[in-house]
């Protein structure tokens, strides 16, 4: 496979699990009914550069003690996530990170 695709891939799978570890960190600070939470669901949603820039103000507009929460809860769950379960070096088989 040329090695241009496969790191592509790769990049794109580790945007979608960043993504999701942001929105789950964001739930569980905010919680799933605030409009922040929403605006970032719609980003990941959608991938369309409008909705990731309001999510981005919407995010920008919580105070410094939730942004501060919410990096703390995504860095422990990026911590989890990137742990290798099979004793490969990332996780996989492949080499690619898998978003469950």
């Amino acid at each position: 496979m040329d090695q241009a695709i496969v790191e592509r891939v790769r990049t794109t799978r580790r945007r979608a699990v960043d993504l999701a570890i942001l929105l789950e960190a964001t739930a569980a600070v905010v919680g799933e009914v605030s409009k922040v939470f929403q605006a970032v669901k719609r980003a990941v949603d959608t991938g369309d550069a409008g909705d990731y820039r309001r999510a981005l103000a919407a995010f920008d507009g919580l105070p410094a003690w939730q942004r501060a929460r919410i990096l703390s809860v995504a860095t422990t769950r990026a911590v989890e996530v990137a742990k290798p379960e099979d004793g490969s070096e990332d996780g996989s088989e492949d080499g690619l990170v898998r978003a469950d």
